[in-house]
């Protein structure tokens, strides 16, 4: 796997990190992950 010569697009490769990260893509991840947790949290 040679990454010098696959160049992906970095719009791409960004919400791929993003996604990875929390499992959402998005600005409110974290809002909708702090939520979702909190709910389950609460019952």
């Amino acid at each position: 796997m040679d990454k010098r010569h696959h160049h992906p697009n970095p719009r791409d490769l960004q919400t791929r990190r993003l996604q990875s990260k929390h499992g959402i893509a998005g600005p409110s991840a974290r809002v909708i992950a702090e939520l979702f947790y909190g709910a389950k949290r609460n019952g």
